[in-house]
């Protein structure tokens, strides 16, 4: 159990340290596309501090299966990561007005549609950047994890 509980604190430094900065990012990348859509870049520090949180917790399943190991794990929880965040962003950003790009600038557009491919950059980037820092520290081989032999 002891090798086990090692592996999850590697899950739980590397979902803080990689979401931490990954929300950073995000928020900037908020800010920007608040410009480019014409809105007051208006941003509260418990906001961002919601953000970041949200960003932590979301890298999770990326660093859980970077933890466990097995290429199967880590594959389904970087994806977990990226479908979580993702979601989350494509239904924060529909919602906060990229439908307001209609007469705006061809400047403002392009500017907001980098944005946004540049926040899709961040998740996935952050997803498998998590999920290495959790392999990278975790314990290499446990005996009770392997499986069994017949």
């Amino acid at each position: 159990m002891q090798g086990l509980g090692v592996r999850l604190l590697a899950a739980a430094g590397a979902a803080v340290l990689v979401g931490a900065v990954t929300g950073v990012v995000a928020r900037a990348l908020m800010r920007v596309l608040a410009v480019a859509l014409g809105e007051p870049p208006a941003f509260s520090l418990l906001a961002t501090l919601f953000v970041v949180l949200f960003f932590v917790v979301g890298m999770g399943p990326a660093a859980v299966g970077g933890a466990l190991g097995r290429w199967t794990s880590r594959v389904v929880g970087a994806t977990a990561s990226v479908l979580l965040l993702g979601w989350s962003a494509t239904v924060t950003a529909v919602a906060e007005g990229v439908g307001g790009l209609d007469g705006r600038p061809t400047g403002s557009v392009v500017l907001a549609l980098a944005t946004l491919a540049a926040f899709g950059a961040a998740v996935v980037g952050g997803a498998v950047l998590t999920m290495r820092v959790a392999a990278r520290f975790a314990p290499e081989h446990e005996p009770h994890l392997a499986p069994a032999r017949r």
